[in-house]
């Protein structure tokens, strides 16, 4: 009888949840770009952008739930507001009205869609994706970096369709 013996080496696991000190933490850290590293007295390090005064593009797509369908106006109008007060640019502004969700989410099965391109201050985006985590009527929202500013008129994709029944 022939007993292979097991002569391969464990790899040790270096794995930590303690952040390195060059490691961006917090919410959003693929907004954080650090240039330089300054020491408070406490002991705490002062992030300094690299990148904070460069205007930047942007694309987001945010759900409004459907109970709240009389308040879209006031959501839009919150999304604006900010962005005028942050000295943004609107590029273009999309209602795709209430569409069909492929899942439930907090017990909708439907939502009204809002797509909008805008360009802001690379500072303030973390600040703008806070503020529609924090609106109760916005169920969803999706922030992504644009190379250029959009302009053109966006129609909605085709509406979700499943081969089950209604829900």
């Amino acid at each position: 009888m022939v007993v292979a013996s097991n002569k391969k080496k464990k790899k040790s696991d270096s794995h930590s949840f303690i952040p390195k000190p060059d490691e961006a933490t917090g919410p959003f850290p693929e907004a954080v770009l650090l240039r330089e590293r300054k020491v408070q007295e406490d002991g705490r390090l002062v992030p300094e952008f690299a990148d904070a005064e460069e205007v930047r593009h942007y694309e987001v797509v945010y759900l409004i739930h459907e109970d709240r369908e009389d308040e879209v106006e006031s959501v839009n109008a919150n999304v604006q507001e900010f962005l005028k007060e942050k000295k943004g640019r609107l590029w273009r502004f999309s209602d795709w009205g209430m569409r069909r969700l492929a899942y439930k989410i907090q017990k909708a099965s439907r939502a009204h869609y809002i797509l909008m391109n805008f360009e802001l201050e690379a500072k303030w985006i973390n600040d703008f994706k806070s503020m529609l985590d924090k609106d109760e009527r916005v169920i969803r929202h999706l922030v992504m970096k644009r190379d250029k500013a959009e302009t053109e008129d966006c129609p909605p994709p085709p509406e979700f369709h499943t081969t089950g029944a209604e829900f």
